[in-house]
């Protein structure tokens, strides 16, 4: 019997929801209740994004105050705030949380991808005759919800060499077929980092055992398919983009880059996907298990495991603001972005109207805002006169004295900074009834705002708190920032004083402070990107942005001692070949400074030494026909019409000028398109 709550009027979900769990008529239904549910949950998600259209300026405000930035007038742009899930905010919102939590107790130990399979006895006993499991997406969603949960605890319980968990993020993605699967990331205390170790925990083999060996040819061989090995130009196949076969090798080794090569002694077992075989002896499903912690790849398998749901259309639209000032500017509507790219199969509405977590991060992430003191008026609840304090300025009045921490040491209140504050307090509404319980205590500053009640966090419920970025050319802001992570203050004119003397700005403090005393703020920025775990996709649009505002004095230096981090994700699609990887970076960088009409040369970076793969092929491909190739091109251009010509022209002056066009031939049937 599903409760429904105090208050249903907000939300239908509940409604969708009972109807799902009592009537028997949707376990019959088959693919009326796929299609029932798709259009509900769509319904839901209509409500929701009107409710955002029509309260934009409130949401404006809201995410203003929760990412610490400038707020500014509405204006007919609409956009999905952070708290709708899908949003390229909330997407955001999740890397930089996963992140921050990777930069307090390290990168993962092991990288999970559970699939549900539809053949699970649960899913089957549920299914009438003739029924498959895309006609109980119910069943499906809870079965495969409490396989997660139960995995959830065998990895805190089973490996009690490695340790306590220190965390556990994980994320759910769904096929368009209709199966969910999980993605997991989990941190032990103790290290995995010996080949010795790994070869306990993880196999890249057949068993001896004949039931074991029938389990992982079910479901760990990989299967290679025409999807894993791309067509060439040249009409031969890419390797697998999986990179299987494997190389057979007696022992598990970690190379150079900091890649596992696991162990694989017969030739079959080149095709074996990477398991913990015990798991796969009670899940029965496929269950890629792989060591994260020795790899810089466990930098964007964040970014993978947050990738959003599926998106399913795209469209390329003319800006003419740029080559028209007059020309009305192209406005961004987020809403009908979302909807012309969203694919929302029956599964995952069925998952979101259970009420099934799609993303879960243990320890919880605190994002704290950092807004400087003319801002601090836009934290106001909208249509209300009652001020509502920020974070920070309930930092700045937290508790006198002294608290005691969890070794047992006495630590005063004074010498907390902001996010340090956050990690080991949390706020609660005041009740005059808990002023004398342990672990409670009173805010220092009473005026008209409400007071809170500071809670000091059990040791069993540990919390990350981290600061929203600042770029170098948001100006006091950025430095204001740099002052909050490095040292207490209690006001905004604290943090601007520095020996006893109140200065002019935080820019004027922090360098007083010596915060940029051995390197300027872009380096500073980018440095801090690479300390706080960002992957290096993010790391190069930073450096881009650093480069074109002015913000680095020596690029070519900047790049020189950061190329690596920068590179990575490169280098690793280029087997680990950092001369190849570095090229790929810089062709990106390049296409970026593209947007802003800047190049490489602008910034005296160095070019690519080699071509990119798609100009290695299609060289390869052509280069031993070029002459013949010559001799029918002046043929056909010899025998062209005007018409022809006047399409050719302009694109054969754009490749020797080396200058970008887009081309598009248009003409009624028989006009010798083909032949242009």
């Amino acid at each position: 019997m599903v409760t429904p709550p105090a208050n249903p009027d907000t939300s239908q979900v509940w409604h969708y929801r009972g109807h799902l769990l009592r009537e028997e008529r949707f376990a019959i239904f088959g693919w009326l209740t796929n299609e029932y549910v798709v259009d509900m949950f769509s319904r839901n998600l209509e409500t929701r994004m009107a409710f955002i259209r029509e309260n934009q300026r409130k949401i404006q405000e809201e995410d203003a105050a929760q990412m610490g930035v400038d707020f500014v007038e509405p204006n007919e742009n609409v956009y999905l705030p952070a708290s709708f899930l899908g949003s390229n905010r909330w997407a955001s919102d999740q890397i930089a949380d996963s992140l921050a939590i990777a930069a307090a107790y390290g990168p993962p130990m092991f990288f999970i991808t559970m699939t549900c399979n539809p053949d699970w006895p649960e899913i089957k006993a549920r299914c009438r005759p003739g029924q498959t499991f895309r006609d109980v997406p119910v069943v499906v969603c809870r079965v495969f919800k409490q396989k997660l949960t139960m995995l959830e605890h065998d990895l805190r319980t089973m490996f009690p060499n490695a340790g306590g968990v220190e965390y556990l993020i994980h994320s759910i993605e769904f096929q368009k077929r209709g199966l969910p699967h999980a993605h997991i990331l989990i941190c032990y205390s103790n290290d995995c980092i010996l080949p010795d170790n790994i070869d306990s925990v993880v196999s890249a083999e057949i068993p001896d055992n004949p039931h074991d060996a029938e389990l992982i040819r079910e479901f760990l061989v990989h299967e290679h398919k025409p999807y894993c090995s791309p067509e060439r130009p040249d009409g031969t196949r890419a390797p697998c983009r999986f990179h299987y076969p494997k190389p057979l090798q007696q022992h598990s080794t970690i190379d150079s880059t900091g890649h596992v090569h696991y162990r694989r002694r017969k030739p079959e077992d080149a095709w074996v996907v990477p398991h913990c075989l015990p798991l796969v002896r009670k899940y029965r499903c496929h269950m890629n298990f792989e060591v994260a912690s020795t790899s810089h790849i466990f930098q964007y398998l964040f970014k993978y495991i947050h990738k959003g749901p599926d998106h399913a259309k795209f469209a390329v639209v003319a800006d003419h603001s740029a080559s028209d000032p007059s020309a009305a500017p192209t406005h961004i509507d987020e809403i009908n972005e979302y909807w012309d790219g969203r694919y929302l199969s029956a599964a995952e509405a069925t998952w979101r109207i259970l009420g099934f977590h799609i993303t879960k991060k243990e320890p919880a992430v605190s994002a704290l805002p950092v807004h400087t003191y003319d801002r601090r008026m836009h934290y106001r609840q909208y249509g209300h006169q009652q001020q509502s304090l920020s974070l920070l300025e309930r930092y700045f009045r937290r508790p006198l004295g002294t608290f005691i921490q969890p070794n047992g040491d006495s630590r005063s209140f004074d010498s907390l900074t902001y996010s340090e504050y956050f990690t080991l307090f949390r706020l609660s509404t005041w009740n005059a009834s808990n002023d004398d319980r342990p672990l409670y205590y009173n805010e220092s500053i009473h005026d008209s705002a409400p007071p809170l009640h500071v809670i000091q966090r059990q040791t069993s419920h540990p919390h990350v708190a981290r600061l929203h970025t600042a770029r170098p050319t948001e100006g006091e802001r950025f430095y204001f920032r740099a002052i909050l992570r490095s040292r207490p203050v209690r006001s905004f004119v604290d943090a601007r004083t520095v020996d006893g003397i109140v200065l002019n700005s935080f820019q004027d403090a922090a360098n007083a402070l010596g915060l940029f005393a051995d390197i300027n703020e872009g380096e500073l920025a980018l440095t801090e990107g690479i300390n706080s775990l960002r992957t290096p996709f993010q790391l190069r649009v930073l450096f881009v942005h650093l480069l074109v505002n002015d913000c680095l004095l020596s690029p070519r230096a900047i790049w020189m001692s950061h190329s690596q981090p920068l590179s990575l994700d490169c280098i690793d699609r280029r087997d680990g070949v950092a001369a190849l990887g570095e090229d790929d970076a810089l062709d990106h960088i390049a296409s970026l400074l593209e947007e802003y009409g800047r190049t490489l040369d602008d910034f005296a970076l160095p070019h690519p030494s080699q071509h990119s793969t798609e100009v290695a092929h299609e060289l390869a491909r052509w280069n031993l026909i070029a002459h013949e190739l010559g001799m029918r091109a002046h043929t056909a251009i010899a025998q062209m019409n005007t018409d022809q010509l006047a399409a050719l022209h302009p694109i054969l002056t754009a490749v020797q000028s080396n200058t970008p066009l887009l081309a598009f031939i248009d003409g009624p049937s028989g006009t010798g398109k083909t032949f242009v």
